[in-house]
């Protein structure tokens, strides 16, 4: 019998950023990680052959020993939870409603428009901004940005591939925008671009919107957050509120280093990824499934 794990399903490497949030403060959690590569993007597919790749993704997960799933990918979040909700009595959190009520926090004390940047599939859904109409914020710009997602797969952040990139995703971005979400769990990795992007496009503070977040020091050390001007702009990330949302099931049964990752498609290229993402769990095996 598996001991209590929490599942972690994304459609490729994007979650482990997820994962590593939650490694940061519970070392010995027991997690299932299932990252379909073999099938990404997602973000391009139609809403049908989604929500059957999710339930594909979460039956394997519950089938692992996951009890409580958390879908760390943002096209998943906007497209499939009702109808996970509807196939799974186990627990399934994405990550829509944790960042629009995050946003909803910001925008009491900085107010301006909140920027959702996501896959195409995200922003053609408009699952961000129907949340966050529902709790009253009006102000959104969206924008999918379809090449990060590969971009990131690949290895390339920090290249002129993803400054060029920013500039195509980002030239728009309105002056008095507060709080950009990072609606996509590959987005995490470009922090530093966007954060260098934004700030010479506006010369504001860029402020990420976890102080401990490991890229804090890079964009500390480009001065970003010392020479920047008032008001800031925050980058809103889903691991660390996901964390929050799912610690009251981490008790002592859950930590007890009973952890697995598992993808679709090159195992060894997915450890090579992971062994640089990963602070904790780096070094871990990683299993092919087979889905």
């Amino acid at each position: 019998m598996y001991p209590k794990a929490i599942g972690f399903f994304d459609s490729g490497q994007g979650g482990l950023f997820v994962l590593k949030k939650f490694l940061e403060e519970f070392k010995d959690l027991n997690f299932i990680y299932l990252g379909d590569n073999a099938r990404y993007p997602y973000g391009n597919k139609g809403i049908e052959t989604i929500q059957q790749y999710a339930k594909e993704g979460v039956e394997f997960l519950i089938s692992q020993g996951a009890s409580e799933i958390i879908i760390a990918c943002g096209t998943v979040s906007s497209g499939a939870m009702e109808y996970l909700s509807q196939k799974f009595s186990n627990p399934c959190v994405g990550i829509v409603d944790v960042m629009c009520h995050r946003g909803k926090e910001i925008l009491s004390q900085y107010p301006g428009t909140v920027g959702v940047l996501g896959t195409r599939f995200t922003t053609e859904s408009q699952s961000f901004r129907k949340k966050l109409i529902s709790l009253g914020v009006n102000q959104i710009w969206e924008k999918a940005c379809s090449l990060w997602v590969p971009l990131v797969e690949e290895g390339l952040r920090g290249t002129h591939f993803v400054q060029e990139a920013c500039h195509i995703y980002l030239e728009d971005c309105p002056n008095d925008v507060s709080c950009i979400f990072l609606g996509c769990t590959h987005f995490p990795y470009l922090i530093p671009d966007i954060a260098q992007y934004l700030f010479e496009k506006t010369q504001r503070m860029i402020v990420l919107d976890d102080p401990n977040d490991t890229y804090e020091k890079d964009i500390q050390n480009k001065n970003i957050l010392i020479n920047g001007s008032y008001p800031p702009i925050f980058l809103i990330e889903s691991g660390s509120l996901l964390k929050n949302t799912m610690r009251k099931y981490i008790n002592s049964d859950y930590q007890k280093s009973h952890q697995k990752i598992f993808c679709t498609e090159d195992a060894h290229k997915f450890q090579k990824i992971a062994k640089i993402w990963l602070s904790n769990g780096g070094n871990l095996p990683i299993y092919q499934a087979k889905i």
